[in-house]
């Protein structure tokens, strides 16, 4: 839907995540950065970002009004040689508080056009280790409320 607020919602997030405090060394990212084996701390959103639309009017020649509840996910990964399945997890909850914290400031997006409400829907943790490396992925759901004009 061209008048979806799913792009500007995400583009907003990343932007009031990138500038959090806690985040140094750490890639905020719109997408998936590759697979690597090495040291590293990332976010990033996952490819799909969906819900449901309610047609709110539809009148010949007015702005078509909608509402919108939208839900992405936000991953955090945390990819450690040599470290223990603790110590990740802590950093990667480490990690997702900050986010909380930016989200839970910031419920409008810094103040997006026609955006009501963004919060977190849903929260995962996983971790696993192969020969190389230490892995822990944080999902948060992510919803977003808008009324569009």
């Amino acid at each position: 839907m061209a008048g979806t607020n799913a792009h500007a919602a995400k583009a907003a997030l990343l932007t009031l995540m990138q500038a959090a405090v806690g985040y140094a060394g750490v890639q905020v990212l719109y997408s998936y950065p590759g697979l690597s084996h090495e040291m590293r701390e990332t976010i990033y959103f996952d490819s799909e970002i969906g819900g449901s639309v309610e047609l709110v009017s539809m009148r010949g020649g007015q702005a078509l009004k909608r509402g919108e509840e939208l839900t992405t996910t936000l991953v955090i990964e945390v990819q450690k040689p040599g470290s223990t399945r603790a110590d990740n997890e802590a950093r990667a909850c480490a990690l997702g508080t900050i986010f909380e914290g930016v989200i839970a400031t910031n419920p409008d997006l810094g103040s997006l056009s026609n955006m009501k409400l963004a919060r977190i829907s849903s929260f995962t943790m996983t971790s696993w280790a192969d020969d190389e490396c230490e892995y822990t992925r944080v999902l948060y759901g992510v919803r977003f409320t808008s009324h569009n004009t």
